[in-house]
């Protein structure tokens, strides 16, 4: 009885050792890509809360004439025909 469960024991190791170290297909890898696979939800969620911020302003951009006007002036300087622009570099 003792000689089987040696066998057992060492056909035990050998198994554990694949998952180990097996090429491309092991307890490392799975780790990894688990880890990677974590970052790129995170990277997701902040993705979708920027797309809903994008879309919160595109709605207001395109609901209010006023309110483009001013994000035009902001961002590129645009004016009215009677207007100055004036750029002040901080």
């Amino acid at each position: 009885m003792k000689s089987g469960c040696g066998g057992v024991i060492v056909i035990s190791l050998l198994f554990i050792g694949l998952l180990c170290f097996y090429p491309g297909n092991n307890v490392f890898t799975w780790i990894g890509a688990k880890r990677d696979i974590a970052l790129q939800k995170k990277e997701i969620r902040r993705l979708e809360k920027e797309v809903d911020r994008m879309r919160d302003k595109s709605g207001a951009l395109t609901g209010n004439r006023d309110s483009l006007e001013k994000f035009a002036r902001e961002n590129f300087h645009f004016s009215a025909p009677d207007e100055d622009i004036y750029l002040v570099d901080e």
